[in-house]
């Protein structure tokens, strides 16, 4: 059985400072993970608690046995970034917004009406 048998008040302050303003959800997990081991809980209990699986559980314990906090920090990763699902764009014209909002409370008939369908 694995747990983190003992933490400083200093490391205690700093992991629940990264559960409760971590930059990501992970780190944050981890952080949480690495708190309630020292409470007590099982790899098994917080495996399941996060779903995740135990091996995962195994490996925050050690990163943060090796390297403290920084362990529990995502890694850079290889590889291209991923796209974005959706460019950014601007704002809209303001008199496009002032139109369309303008429409939406016309009747149907007469807000679709200046639509004109290619044949």
């Amino acid at each position: 059985m694995r747990y983190i048998t003992q933490l400083t008040e200093k490391e205690k302050w700093q992991l629940k400072e990264g559960f409760r303003n971590g930059s990501t959800h992970r780190f944050r997990i981890r952080c949480q993970s690495i708190l309630l081991s020292a409470e007590g809980y099982r790899i098994n209990q917080l495996a399941t608690m996060f779903s995740v699986d135990r091996d995962t559980v195994s490996r925050w314990l050690g990163q943060w046995e090796k390297e403290g906090l920084k362990g529990l920090r995502d890694q850079p990763r290889s590889g291209r970034p991923a796209k974005r699902l959706f460019p950014r764009i601007g704002l809209p014209n303001p008199s496009i917004l002032r139109e369309v909002c303008h429409r939406l409370t016309q009747s149907p008939d007469h807000c679709f009406g200046q639509i004109r369908h290619r044949e």
